[in-house]
């Protein structure tokens, strides 16, 4: 069967998440009368606000507010969606060079081992999506650039397919338990060499 959803989202319901960004991407695919169905996974304080937003847009028969989802569960919804998103606000501060930050949401590690495409935010720890071919970054609070990379993906279920295959693949080699346990081993092993 079909994923039920084009777009999916799981997550804390909070401001820097970008939902706002993914909502007023999918208005500007309505506009170009390009419809994509949203599921929204999870709660927090922008909830009331996203449902409004979803309202004005007059959007609520292409947007699903999910809810919380139990964590055993998560897999089972993220399996109902052809591409997942992890959308950053950058609200650190680029012109202190000073600020040292990366990302690495485990919304990622856990839409890779679904074997779902995945498009991002632009931001620094995220690079591995685009570089192992298992998604697309997209610059923060871009509207167009994230209603296109949209676009592409929902217009191309072989691309989707093929970066599904890539995330999946990814997530087997450097996000399992023996590949972190290794990497952690071999941080002690340096640590206690260096001291």
């Amino acid at each position: 069967t079909p994923p039920a959803y084009d777009v999916g989202f799981i997550g804390n319901l909070a401001k820097w998440q970008g939902i706002e960004w993914l909502i007023d991407s999918l208005a500007f695919l309505k506009k170009e009368n390009f419809t994509a169905s949203l599921a929204i996974a999870g709660t927090g304080p922008e909830a009331s606000s996203l449902r409004g937003r979803i309202r004005e847009y007059d959007m609520s028969d292409h947007v699903s507010m999910l809810g919380s989802i139990p964590y055993d569960k998560v897999p089972q919804v993220i399996n109902q969606c052809r591409i997942c998103v992890s959308l950053k606000l950058d609200f650190c501060d680029s012109k202190n060079s000073s600020v040292s930050y990366s990302y690495s949401p485990l919304k990622i590690r856990d839409y890779a081992a679904c074997g779902k495409p995945i498009i991002a935010s632009k931001l620094p720890g995220l690079e591995e999506i685009e570089n192992s071919r298992f998604g697309i970054l997209v610059q923060p609070g871009d509207i167009a650039g994230l209603a296109s990379a949209m676009r592409k993906l929902i217009d191309n279920p072989d691309l989707c397919d093929e970066m599904g295959r890539n995330a999946r693949a990814y997530a087997e080699q450097q996000y399992s338990w023996a590949h972190t346990a290794h990497a952690i081993s071999q941080n002690i092993v340096e640590l206690l060499s260096s001291g």
